[in-house]
């Protein structure tokens, strides 16, 4: 038993590492034909995060990462059949998540409280803001969720916890942006600024997470 929860994570991270690469090697490459290529670069950032799922103590921030890019990665997917590799690239990064759910505690501090609040209210304000834009209906609900989810993460007092609201959350203000470039051309012109959000808290997670990882 003690073999397999040291090579679970292991398996878990390299199948869906593989699954997620050849995603992207064989699939976005024509949806996003005609589009920006820096929307490649989320997915990518948020899966080279994912690697800390390897490290005991940070599991769930990277099976929230792996889970994130996979919804990113889907997203472009919108509007066709999802294929089965992607299915169980998405069950795999799942399943890391329930196996990686935090036992220990680790405060937050109050500056860190006070800017991870800030951050989830934002976070809800924008998106009702945003559902008054257009989206593909297919994957709206989902999308939605994960935001509501990420937000309330940052309210946790558990830094273990509240670290795996932020790759949620830069899922939402990355496919937000997609949606503003690829559906609303009247508000085409700030598609970039909710992608720099998005860059921008996966950047902010290295902090929290150096801390996480020493224990």
């Amino acid at each position: 038993m003690e073999i397999v929860k040291k090579t679970l994570p292991i398996g878990i991270y390299l199948l869906s590492l593989a699954v997620f690469v050849y995603s992207i090697k064989t699939e976005l490459p024509s949806r996003l034909s005609n589009k920006s290529e820096l929307f490649y670069l989320s997915p990518l950032l948020l899966a080279l995060l994912s690697v800390v799922y390897l490290n005991k103590n940070s599991r769930f921030f990277g099976g929230v990462s792996l889970f994130s890019a996979f919804m990113v990665d889907i997203f472009y997917w919108a509007d066709v059949k999802i294929p089965l590799f992607l299915a169980i690239g998405l069950l795999l990064s799942l399943v890391a998540i329930i196996f990686a759910l935090p036992k220990a505690s680790q405060p937050v501090s109050l500056a860190e409280r006070v800017i991870n609040i800030g951050i989830g209210l934002v976070s809800l304000a924008t998106l009702l803001r945003a559902l008054n834009i257009t989206w593909p209906d297919e994957i709206k609900p989902y999308i939605f969720s994960l935001a509501i989810v990420g937000s309330l993460l940052l309210f946790f007092k558990n830094r273990k916890l509240s670290i795996g609201g932020i790759p949620l959350l830069a899922v939402f203000y990355t496919a937000l942006s997609y949606t503003i470039y690829t559906f609303n051309y009247s508000l085409r012109g700030y598609w970039w600024v909710f992608f720099a959000i998005s860059l921008t808290l996966s950047v902010y997670s290295l902090f929290p997470l150096r801390k996480v990882m020493k224990g």
